[in-house]
């Protein structure tokens, strides 16, 4: 507990952790000559990355829980902030111990203490990028800091999508993440804001033109607060190019549908000239049960 505690200290740049077998064989199968800046038989350290022993952890954990109830019941509240740190790096769904940091985050609230919970929640996110308990903590800590009124909230705002992003490219189809990003849409639709989250979202769906998550995200701006033409626009033809490399793709399809169908407000001729090509391109595609009920939306559209 020592160890990892002073570790956690003298490494405020500390980005990633996981857990190894042995750290001495993990340690031989780095390249000859790695620089370590801490090792021992639980803890590997190197260029700001954490390895921990899975020899160590339940002993920890046992451990780290004792501390947290005899700190708990004392009161003692920087013992329960470097307990808890270390619960939810062994268990990131901690649901207790994340609990008690929203309690003395409100106790004592500062630029300090907030940058140094949301540090904590992306390294955690380093492991567990789906975690719905640690995008819940960052939601609560963003709408915390929107109640209190900061300064630089929009860029925040920023970090919170950049860090989002972060963890759908680690580990695609991150519905938590998602949720995380339809959130900010809905509580801050700044123009700033919205045009970062599109960014990210045609990003994304460019990435994994399989992800219907990505998709989802756009369609949600595409109507949020309320339709927005030029987005919906842009996006069709953007999906129509798709369309043409991946045709087999049913979560492509049923987006072009939603496009198609939210664009009742074009004028009826190239509304018409859009629907005749899209004619077109189902015909093309009508052996495939996808490219059939395309074909039948089309054709009801006409």
């Amino acid at each position: 507990f020592e160890e990892l505690d002073q570790i956690l200290e003298k490494d405020p740049q500390l980005d990633e952790y996981g857990f190894v077998g042995d750290i001495e064989k993990f340690g031989a199968s780095l390249p000859d000559g790695t620089h370590y800046d801490f090792v021992s038989e639980g803890f590997l350290l190197q260029n700001h990355k954490l390895a921990i022993s899975f020899f160590i952890v339940c002993d920890l954990q046992r451990w780290s829980h004792d501390q947290y109830l005899k700190a708990k019941k004392l009161g003692v509240s920087s013992d329960l902030r470097r307990i808890t740190r270390i619960l939810l790096m062994i268990n990131t769904d901690h649901y207790t111990a994340l609990n008690t940091r929203k309690h003395f985050l409100q106790i004592e609230w500062n630029d300090e203490n907030l940058s140094g919970e949301l540090k904590l929640i992306s390294l955690l996110l380093t492991k567990n990028p789906k975690s719905a308990e640690l995008w819940a903590h960052r939601r609560w800590l963003v709408g915390y800091m929107s109640h209190r009124g900061i300064d630089d909230l929009q860029q925040r705002l920023f970090t919170e999508v950049a860090a989002a992003d972060h963890a759908i490219r680690i580990y695609r189809r991150n519905y938590n993440a998602y949720l995380h990003l339809n959130w900010i849409a809905t509580h801050f639709n700044t123009s700033e804001v919205t045009s970062k989250l599109e960014e990210v979202a045609i990003s994304l769906s460019h990435a994994s033109p399989s992800d219907n998550t990505a998709l989802q995200l756009i369609r949600f701006l595409c109507l949020s607060p309320t339709i927005n033409q030029r987005l919906i626009m842009s996006e069709l033809h953007r999906n129509t190019d798709r369309l043409s490399h991946f045709p087999e793709r049913e979560s492509l399809w049923i987006h072009q549908r939603f496009l198609i169908e939210h664009t009742d407000s074009m004028e009826r001729k190239p509304f018409k000239t859009l629907l005749d090509g899209e004619l077109r391109r189902s015909l093309q595609h009508q052996e495939s049960t996808i490219g059939n009920g395309y074909l039948l939306f089309i054709l009801k559209m006409l």
